[in-house]
């Protein structure tokens, strides 16, 4: 195959054929040798006649042309022409070639150029010898070299496996935590809007609270300026009064009496609303209370939870954190001592094939570049996962804050504009309560000076008391009414609560729709990362392959050993690297949830100073509306005092024109009340679905970037694992390329020690193309008969029995190859039923029965 460095020796048989051989090449020389010497001895004149022979040959040619000269000198003076000169040199050269043939003949018979041939011979015998020897040597180290190299692989292989497990442990526990991390935010997210929509309301009700009572005041101011258009009457009836005193004086008693069963009739009717007043400003400070508690309890809750969801996210992170730590201490410790036992064998390998050419040390830098190529490929594809990780981590918290810094505005501007709205009422209020007292001050005088003339109405009071107390229950009637419709409206809005809570709880579902969307893509990236650690692990094979494949190659293991270490190192530094960025992940993750807590700190506080405040303002007010009350109160007996000091007539038609005023005007505020209260109910209902869709709105779009997120990242995965079974498959097809010409090439020189009688047929099959037919050849030479004599050649033959043992450890390491195959177990059987499996069969029971 490669001009006879393959041939060995074929055994006892064929070395006995060659000892005639070398016996006869002996005696034809040795002879010539001793010849010489004895000639040499009796004939010392032939030593004096073979160096006159140049000379004798000399004068030959001197004389032969002094004759031709002689002979020719006369037509040479006379002159000729160029056809005679050439015919002449013609005739004058053939003698001298003659001669010259004559002498060189003498002279290559002669016993000195035999010598000289035989030490040519001799050394070039000496020199193949040597190099024969050194390329056995070069071969033998190179297969010593190419088994470390392997058995290195291997190593390298189970570490690359293990860390790539531990790292997408790692992972997977960092991405469940997220997840949960993103599902306690939504938790504490709906539990803030829950606790803002519950302030709200209770927001919305003590306005309610408020105008009621200011509409109430302003209906008894009405009924003032009624009265002081009663009193007005009053004066000029008093005027006619004047022209009938005489006849009123008969009927002061009989009215008096009339006018103190209508003083009792109008205070039992102002009892009957103070106490329907009370009732309802006490049962509406016990529905304030039990929103104020319920509140309360809410917000307890709520912040025990995120306690206690906070610490179990500690916990976790900081078991997490320790585990990692340690799996980073066991990987370091792992991987140093592989690098020193690495150090320690290629300081050994530095030693033992400092000899070998040059050539090797390029091919296996670009190798080597190759590898580092394929390393920070496989680190961007993890930093970019990576990045896109922490981008949607950062999306969520960016909207968080967003909404958060939106309801905090909200709830600013709706506090201010509820102070200033009540700054300005209790303003106009007092204003109009400075007023009323100034009027009713000026009319009880007019009452005083006016009082005759309400005797002629004295008989209407009666029937007008009796349409008060009518009106007085009409308008309980109605009141009750009314507060029976605000309690369906509230039943209504609890109903519309409920739909809210069914709505949130639909939002969960697509929340918990959407984690597993995001496990599925963790998932994915697990099964990425994987794939990116096969392919530089197949990457590695391929080195493997290669430093096999370039074995005769291979120079100054010192280089490559360095080139190992730094690529051990920086794999290292690429690890620390790593790591450097899982603990910045972690500080910022742990920033991260310091702000969320500080700002969940800051809305409970606002929230208690927001409580605080409303409860100051119901108090202010509650207190403006009794000092109102009372002075009303104060009014109206100060009033009833100048009536009967001035007038009972007077006195009557007041007391029915104020309870007909007070009827009517609490009757409006009653139902204009309900009616606001209905429409705002109904504009918090419609704000509450408008943010409802808004949220669903932006869920769905959420889980429309999250699925295309998904869609894409399942795509990479697709694309980077057929990518990664296209190189495997590659790879694998180059290795087994590559071990069936070893074989084919070993299987030569089995072929030649079994049978030296090799066809120029079979070398031309092989040079055409068809590499197994030396190893077809082999197994039909393997009978029983021959099996005896492989044995005696196996354990005779040096040479011979390094070619079995590569054969055969070469066929095992393609054996093992497929066998770590998905289809491997169906390849092997067929391989072993090849030509190349029998005769490895062959050999390898050979080589059992010569060890037992």
């Amino acid at each position: 195959m490669n001009g006879g460095t393959r041939i060995v020796s074929i055994g006892a048989g064929e070395e006995t054929a060659e000892e005639p051989l070398t016996t006869a090449t002996s005696d034809e020389i040795s002879p010539v040798e001793e010849q010489w010497e004895d000639l040499d001895e009796p004939a010392p004149t032939r030593t004096g006649v073979a160096p006159l022979l140049p000379w004798v040959a000399v004068v030959v040619v001197g004389l032969w042309s002094a004759f031709f000269i002689w002979a020719n000198g006369n037509a040479m003076m006379t002159g000729a022409t160029p056809m005679q000169w050439a015919e002449w040199i013609a005739r004058w050269a053939t003698p001298v070639l003659l001669v010259v043939a004559i002498w060189l003949l003498v002279m290559r018979t002669s016993s000195r150029e035999a010598n000289r041939f035989n030490d040519v011979a001799r050394a070039l015998s000496i020199e193949s010898t040597k190099l024969e020897d050194r390329l056995s040597t070069v071969n033998r180290e190179l297969s010593l070299a190419r088994e470390f190299i392997a058995s290195q692989s291997r190593d390298l292989e189970s570490l690359g496996r293990v860390s790539v497990e531990r790292l997408s442990k790692n992972a997977d526990r960092l991405a469940g935590l997220i997840q949960d991390n993103g599902a306690q935010i939504e938790t504490i997210s709906n539990v803030s809007s829950n606790a803002l929509e519950n302030m709200g309301k209770l927001r919305n009700e003590l306005p309610v609270i408020a105008n009621s009572a200011r509409d109430v005041t302003n209906q008894i101011g009405n009924a003032g300026r009624v009265a002081q258009n009663q009193l007005q009457e009053l004066v000029s009836g008093f005027h006619r009064l004047n022209e009938f005193g005489d006849a009123s004086e008969r009927q002061v008693q009989g009215l008096r009496a009339q006018v103190d069963a209508a003083l009792a009739a109008f205070q039992a009717q102002a009892s009957k609303l103070d106490e329907i007043a009370t009732a309802r400003f006490a049962a509406l400070d016990e529905r304030s209370l039990a929103f104020r508690s319920e509140l309360d309890n809410h917000e307890i809750a709520t912040l025990v939870a995120i306690r206690s969801r906070a610490q179990t996210l500690s916990t976790e992170l900081t078991a997490a954190r320790t585990q990692l730590a340690d799996e980073e201490t066991q990987s370091l410790a792992a991987l140093r001592h592989h690098i020193e036992t690495l150090s320690d064998h290629s300081a050994s390998l530095a030693e033992q094939i400092r000899q070998s050419e040059n050539r090797a040390l390029d091919t296996w830098k670009a190798a080597v570049g190759e590898l580092e190529t394929r390393l920070q490929e496989a680190s961007a594809e993890l930093a970019v996962i990576d990045a896109e990780a922490q981008e949607g981590v950062m999306a969520s918290q960016a909207l968080w804050n967003e909404e958060f810094a939106r309801r905090r505005n909200q709830s600013a501007d709706w506090h201010a504009e509820h102070i200033a709205t009540t700054n300005d009422h209790l303003a106009k209020l007092d204003a109009a309560i400075a007023e009323r007292q100034n009027a009713h001050t000026a009319r009880s005088r007019e009452i005083a000076s006016h009082a005759e003339a309400i005797a002629a109405q004295l008989a209407i009071v009666g029937s007008q008391i009796q349409e008060v107390g009518v009106q007085g229950g009409a308008v309980q009637n109605d009141l009750n009414a009314a507060l029976d419709a605000l309690t369906a409206k509230l039943t209504s809005s609890r109903e519309t609560i409920a739909d809210t809570d069914q709505a949130v709880a639909s939002l969960t579902d697509s929340s918990v729709r959407l984690l597993e969307l995001i496990r599925a893509g963790a998932k994915h990236s697990r099964e990425d990362l994987p794939a990116a650690i096969n392919i530089a692990i197949d990457h590695l094979n391929n080195l493997a392959g290669n430093a096999q494949a370039v074995h005769q190659l291979m120079h100054d293991a010192n280089d490559k050993g360095s080139a190992l270490s730094q690529h051990v190192a920086d794999a290292q530094r690429d690890g620390r690297e790593a790591m450097a960025d899982v603990e910045r992940f972690h500080a910022s993750f742990a920033a991260m949830n310091a702000d969320q807590t500080t700002q969940l700190a800051q809305f409970r506080t606002e929230l208690a100073a927001l409580l605080q405040q409303s409860e100051a303002q119901a108090a202010a007010r509650e207190q403006n509306l009794r000092d109102v009350i009372a002075q009303l109160r104060d009014a109206t007996q100060t009033v009833i005092t100048e009536m009967e000091h001035g007038g009972t007539e007077a006195a009557s038609r007041l007391a029915a024109k104020i309870g007909n005023d007070s009827a009517e005007a609490i009757n409006r505020a009653v139902k204009l009340r309900a009616a606001e209260a209905v429409g705002q109910l109904e504009q918090a209902a419609a704000h509450a679905s408008g943010v409802s869709r808004e949220a669903a709105v932006q869920l769905r779009d959420q889980l429309a970037k999250v699925a295309e997120l998904t869609s894409n990242l399942e795509n990479r995965v697709t694309y980077a694992r057929q990518r990664a079974e296209e190189q495997v498959d590659n790879d694998f097809a180059r290795r087994v390329a590559l071990i069936t010409e070893a074989l084919n090439s070993n299987a030569i020189d089995i072929a030649k020690a079994l049978s030296n009688d090799v066809t120029d047929t079979a070398w031309a099959s092989y040079l055409r193309g068809d590499r197994g037919i030396f190893t077809r050849r082999a197994v039909r030479l393997l009978d029983t008969a021959e099996s005896r004599i492989l044995v005696d050649i196996y354990e005779n033959d040096h040479d011979f029995r390094e070619h079995v043992n590569r054969y055969v450890h070469d066929f095992e390491a393609m054996l093992r190859q497929l066998l770590s195959t998905r289809d491997g177990h169906a390849l092997s059987v067929t391989l072993l039923s090849s030509d190349m499996g029998k005769l490895y069969v062959a050999l390898a029971q050979a080589i059992e029965r010569l060890r037992e």
